[in-house]
């Protein structure tokens, strides 16, 4: 009588002659148990490559080992083609990079999925041409997850970089724009935050003490027809009291503390918005004035290069 489940004629599924012999082959694989050893050496083999994929004890090493293996096949190289791709690393010479599509992936890959909500910000991030605001020679770093110096390390006034554009975001969305909000954009070198700040602003006013950017920043926003933005040259931490006061101060950069200056210039229920250093961590922060009190709140770590006008040492105060 033949075994149920056994084809007719086959006593044994491991008989070498049964066509099924493969079958039980690889039940048997995959229900054996593999040693505990070998299972914690495949999972920290693949920790390293930051694939969260764990061996079961079910499951031979094999088997998983080639699971895991097309994790980090799929999903680690995809990170880096991406990462490649808007460094321009994937671009041969003399091929113009696709901008607005490299603007598309920055919005859906850096800005969507870390919480930036509003549509105008994502809309306005989508449109405007990041890489307009950069030299040649970084257009292919424009829009990618990390800050551009554009004034090098050797300068007697240090280093200025382009904050990432999450950064830039981040502090735009917690500044709560309305479309009548009259704007003091500080720091904005070659005036990058400023158009997208004017888009969803009513006017505003861009401070740099950088005379190259000023000069830059105007004709660019200018040759984008941005006009709503008047750039001026100054001291960051003294922003333009002439023209205030101001409904919203974006900050384009970390400061350790944020000036009387800059505060005294905000209308009543007016915001700063910054990234404050504490105890060597950024966090986003922003300064309220209701009457004659300023309070301010934090909402969260965030990244931003230090502003050197910004440091402690200075005669300034939260």
């Amino acid at each position: 009588m033949a075994t149920p489940g056994i084809e007719p004629g086959y006593t044994d599924l491991q008989s070498a002659a049964s066509p099924l012999r493969h079958v039980a082959l690889i039940s048997k694989n995959v229900r054996s148990t593999p040693n505990p050893f070998v299972i914690g050496f495949v999972n920290d083999f693949f920790s390293l490559f930051g694939v969260n994929f764990y061996l079961r004890g079910d499951m031979s090493p094999f088997l998983a080992t080639r699971h895991r293996l097309l994790y980090v096949l799929l999903f680690r190289s995809s990170r880096l083609f991406a990462d490649w791709s808007m460094r321009g690393l994937l671009f041969s010479e003399g091929v113009m990079a696709d901008y607005a599509a490299l603007r598309r992936n920055m919005v859906d890959c850096q800005l969507r999925p870390n919480d930036i909500t509003d549509l105008r910000i994502l809309g306005a991030m989508d449109q405007i041409p990041r890489e307009a605001f950069v030299p040649d020679h970084l257009k292919s770093l424009a829009y990618a997850d990390r800050e551009i110096e554009l004034v090098g390390r050797h300068e007697s006034r240090g280093p200025r970089f382009m904050v990432t554009p999450l950064t830039l975001a981040k502090l735009v969305q917690m500044a709560d724009l309305k479309r009548d909000d009259f704007v003091l954009d500080v720091g904005c070198l070659a005036g990058y935050s400023s158009a997208v700040l004017a888009d969803l602003a009513g006017s505003v006013v861009a401070v740099e003490t950088v005379p190259e950017f000023v000069k830059q920043a105007s004709q660019t926003l200018s040759d984008l027809q941005i006009m709503n933005v008047a750039v001026v040259e100054g001291g960051l931490a003294q922003g333009q009291a002439g023209q205030g006061p101001y409904d919203v101060i974006l900050i384009n950069g970390a400061v350790e503390t944020v000036s009387k200056d800059l505060l005294e210039q905000l209308k009543d229920g007016g915001r700063l918005v910054t990234v404050v250093i504490e105890e060597g961590f950024g966090r986003a922060t922003s300064f309220v004035r209701t009457g004659g009190v300023v309070s301010n709140a934090r909402n969260g770590d965030l990244s931003a290069p230090l502003l050197a006008e910004f440091t402690a040492n200075e005669e300034f105060a939260l």
